[in-house]
């Protein structure tokens, strides 16, 4: 229990949803640090302050693709911090960046939109070495969307990240 810091790096897949648009499938790459707030045996607290990005995402339905960074400051709650395998939930609220790379006619793409983001997950952390664990997440990052101008596509977007990585603690 000593170490009440974490820095995570995890990659993997990018799946939007909540459109009636095929946004497509992409990479994906998140980056967190956590710092413990509170603690008592089996349940730890921790702010947290996670960097998401999804990498050029083509529009399978329209020509362009695009790009999203999100940063969404929360609170972790991590259930046996100190066992082998640590389960965990997170959620959060900040700012979602989002960037399209074609105009095209029935949407205002080739900019970047900045708009209210909040996230929520869950993960599992298995420890390998005393410092080191192994990293498995999912993420949902909800904000705004393209910026689309056709009736009955929410103004919304959701944006699952499913990713694996490492996590260093100290």
């Amino acid at each position: 229990m000593a170490q009440a810091n974490e820095l995570s790096l995890t990659g993997g897949g990018y799946f939007p949803s909540s459109s009636q648009v095929d946004l497509g499938t992409g990479w994906a790459v998140e980056g967190s640090f956590a710092h413990r707030i509170f603690s008592v045996p089996l349940v730890g607290i921790y702010a947290e302050f996670p960097l998401a990005h999804n990498f050029n995402t083509a529009i399978k339905t329209l020509p362009g693709s695009y790009t999203g960074t999100f940063f969404t400051p929360g609170l972790k709650l991590k259930f046996a911090p100190g066992f082998f395998a640590s389960p965990y939930l997170a959620a959060g609220v900040g700012l979602g960046h989002l960037h399209a790379a074609a105009q095209t006619p029935t949407a205002l793409l080739g900019k970047g939109d900045n708009s209210a983001a909040y996230d929520f997950g869950g993960g599992l952390d298995i420890k390998v070495f005393p410092f080191v664990s192994l990293r498995a997440e999912v993420r949902d990052f909800n904000s705004g969307g393209l910026g689309f101008a056709v009736p009955g596509i929410s103004s919304r977007q959701n944006h699952l990240f499913v990713t694996g990585g490492v996590v260093l603690r100290f």
